[in-house]
């Protein structure tokens, strides 16, 4: 069971919301229903929900500002919105889907039915052949930086990139450990897109790398090596789309 929480001003558009699930999608339920950001971050923290269907204006703030206010965002999170023109930022935050009002039934229903896909995938212990035959080389390098030292990393060396606060550590096949005085979002701008996926608020891993993905404990890329790397709940969808299922 899928436990959604509605942050919403217009108490219309939580009705109109709830009545669609309520009718709907059985496999859901939702806890609580919030009129502005700050009891929307109270029951976020209080209710601890699976998925946050929000509009992005709300009272005493938006959207955006509620979720910046949340260190690692532990959930999926379904925009629906009047305002089109948000979209382009939305996507930063890896959303569900991005529906506008007036609430289409049948498009609210499709991305809850997605849900399904998020909670209910199991221990993948034979990845599709797509992914096993992906081991190949990326075909070029990155330029790091490290005590004064310019070190040359082929990309097919990286296993993953560790976040910690402005500094990124590089985790190679070789065992080599680098620190880079540079946050990990400028590397996941950098490195390819098709090849490196941001997985997790801290984590950025070589998509050639994974050997297994578990749903145990909320759910892990096994890398090579046996390295468990976790998967932030709301970027599930768009891992396991990027793997090709």
């Amino acid at each position: 069971m899928n436990r959604i929480l509605l942050i919403d001003g217009e108490a219309n558009s939580r009705q109109a919301i709830r009545s669609v699930l309520d009718k709907s999608c059985p496999e859901v339920k939702i806890v609580g229903e919030c009129k502005n950001m700050a009891t929307g971050l109270a029951g976020i923290r209080s209710l601890m929900p699976d998925t946050v269907i929000m509009d992005i204006r709300i009272p005493d703030g938006s959207g955006f500002d509620l979720l910046e206010l949340i260190l690692d965002v532990d959930f999926n999170v379904l925009f629906i919105t009047a305002h089109e023109e948000y979209a382009l930022r939305a996507f930063k935050y890896h959303p569900l889907d991005y529906l506008l009002k007036p609430i289409n039934p049948l498009e609210l229903i499709s991305a809850i039915s997605r849900l399904q896909l998020l909670s209910g995938f199991h221990n993948l212990e034979k990845l599709p052949p797509t992914l096993s035959d992906r081991h190949r080389p990326l075909g070029g390098k990155i330029t790091v930086c490290t005590h004064g030292t310019l070190n040359f990393i082929r990309l097919d060396q990286i296993l993953y990139l560790q976040a910690d606060s402005n500094y990124t550590t590089f985790f190679l096949r070789s065992g080599v450990r680098l620190v880079v005085s540079r946050p990990l979002c400028e590397f996941e701008q950098e490195l390819p897109r098709d090849s490196f996926f941001r997985i997790h608020q801290s984590f950025l891993i070589n998509m050639d790398a994974v050997e297994k993905v578990m749903n145990e404990d909320g759910g892990y890329a096994i890398l090579e090596s046996s390295i468990r790397i976790p998967i932030a709940r709301r970027r599930k969808l768009s891992f396991l789309h990027a793997l090709g299922l």
